[in-house]
């Protein structure tokens, strides 16, 4: 033999003698036949012997290292194990020249028992129970269906009551509600020969007489005949999640309807208390012209004083008008260049804006989908209220700007958000969402005018456009509110 030779033996020992991996050479005995059994070791490292267990390995025939016997009890997971050196190793062989074979041996880790062969079906009727599924197949051809334990116990039977019944689609279809039975056999019949899923809701009526409402997902396969086929799925007992919709549901509508009622009695209020507040102002300025020589100091205060408060109101019931206006309107949105929306609302108060000397910088704005007189009336509100409340002796300075973002939520819708900035008088950061509420003021009356009206107006502006609006500030420091809204409406 060639390996026998010494030279090629010390080059064997040379390159795999302190390898931690395992080598053994095999060599075919020319008074041998050519089974690979037959093979006799002609060479093996140390780590090899290791591995299988036997030591010296040199002579040892092929089938007494790797056959069914003294040193192997068989292949799991790839792995050999070894009975005598108690050790899990993948072996791998490679055919080298004149018919010697060089087998690699590692070592594995042991292969880890699974308890899932004998305690799975208990763990999935555990989870039907849980769950309140259950498993079924039918087979068209023959009409049978089979249950899961899971399906029993939803349709309220033990599984041995029904032993001797045919389970088919007619005792299937008498348990479903009549009030569903039509639409059930009407989406049964409409589902394809081959689908990758469909999905069902239906109304049940098990065993005891219960009312049951299912959610069913299933699949067709290809059965044992040529185009037959076989429908496996789940059902699911959705009955609470159906009965807490259904709440839900009507407390939403209850609370629409609350909204509509408070909106509609907001607006018909402040129409009707405008009559009586005009003849009080209208006989309060006619005792100022026709009475006022005949009245002295103090009854020309408590007169300025109604006609004072009398205004105030009538402009509070103005801005409420406003307000329940913009739940009512008819929403149509159409495209709106807020640079135009911008310039318009700039023009609007360009007197104040030159009577403080205010200076207002604004960025490109984009084109949105929108109902262009409340875009703009909440574009006045804002640059308004910044004008409204600054710093004796400062210049206002007012920033307008915006980005366009994807929204990360599941319908990435593109949104624009704007950012109106100032240098005014802030407010505390506890009162950040206290300023959108109506009539709501941070500061006394005879510090600034208006009635508290104007951000409520702006917030509904921004609900009824689907979309947002946040206001931070610092005392001192100025604030800013930022509005989010959609390109595009739905």
């Amino acid at each position: 033999m060639v390996l026998e030779n010494q030279k090629t033996s010390f080059a064997w020992d040379q390159l795999f003698a302190d390898s931690s991996t395992g080598y053994m050479v095999f060599g075919r005995p020319e008074s041998t036949g050519p089974s690979e059994k037959d093979h006799v070791c002609v060479f093996s490292n140390q780590a090899s012997e290791r591995f299988i267990g036997l030591s010296p390995a040199m002579g040892s025939l092929h089938s007494a290292v790797f056959s069914q016997g003294s040193h192997q009890v068989g292949f799991k997971e790839d792995r050999i194990f070894f009975t005598d050196s108690g050790k899990y190793c993948s072996v791998s062989g490679s055919v080298l020249a004149e018919g010697f074979v060089l087998y690699t041996i590692e070592e594995k880790s042991a292969p880890k028992e699974s308890f899932l062969p004998e305690y799975g079906t208990r763990l999935w009727r555990d989870a039907e129970d849980t769950m309140q599924f259950g498993g079924w197949i039918w087979d068209p051809s023959s009409s049978l269906i089979e249950w899961s334990h899971g399906m029993y116990h939803l349709m309220g039977y033990d599984e041995n009551e029904l032993e001797g019944q045919s389970l088919d689609m007619n005792f299937w279809s008498r348990h479903i509600h009549p009030d569903d039975r039509e639409l059930f056999q009407n989406q049964i019949s409409s589902i394809p020969t081959f689908v990758d899923n469909y999905i069902l809701e239906f109304r049940v009526i098990n065993a005891h007489g219960k009312e049951i409402s299912l959610y069913l997902k299933g699949i067709n396969v290809p059965g044992k005949q040529s185009g037959s086929i076989i429908a496996i799925g789940t059902v699911f007992d959705v009955s609470v999640l159906k009965n807490i919709q259904g709440k839900l549901e009507t407390k939403v509508d209850a609370l629409n309807k609350s909204n509509s009622d408070l909106e509609q009695f907001a607006y018909v209020a402040s129409h009707d208390l405008q009559e009586p507040l005009r003849k009080i102002a209208s006989f309060g300025e006619r005792m100022v012209l026709r009475a006022s020589s005949q009245m002295d100091d103090e009854q020309h205060l408590y007169l300025d004083r109604i006609l004072n408060a009398t205004r105030r109101m009538q402009g509070m019931v103005t801005d409420l008008l406003e307000f329940s206006k913009i739940a009512n309107v008819t929403r149509e949105y159409i495209p709106t260049d807020l640079n135009m929306v911008l310039r318009n609302a700039l023009g609007d108060l360009d007197l104040l804006i030159q009577g403080k000397q205010a200076q207002v910088q604004y960025a490109e704005l984009p084109v949105i989908e929108a109902i262009p007189s409340q875009i703009s009336q909440l574009f006045v509100n804002l640059i308004s209220n910044s004008l409204k409340f600054v710093k004796q002796g400062i210049i206002p300075r007012i920033t307008i700007s915006g980005t366009i973002y994807t929204d990360p939520s599941p319908g990435r819708r593109e949104m624009l958000r704007l950012t109106f900035e100032d240098n005014g008088i802030g407010f505390e950061k506890e009162s950040a969402e206290r300023i959108f509420t109506l009539f709501q003021r941070l500061r006394g009356r005879s510090e600034y005018e208006g009635a508290g009206i104007g951000l409520s107006i702006c917030k509904k502006v921004a609900e009824v456009h689907h979309g947002s609006i946040q206001a931070s500030g610092v005392p001192d420091g100025g604030a800013s509110f930022e509005v989010t809204l959609p390109l595009r409406q739905n």
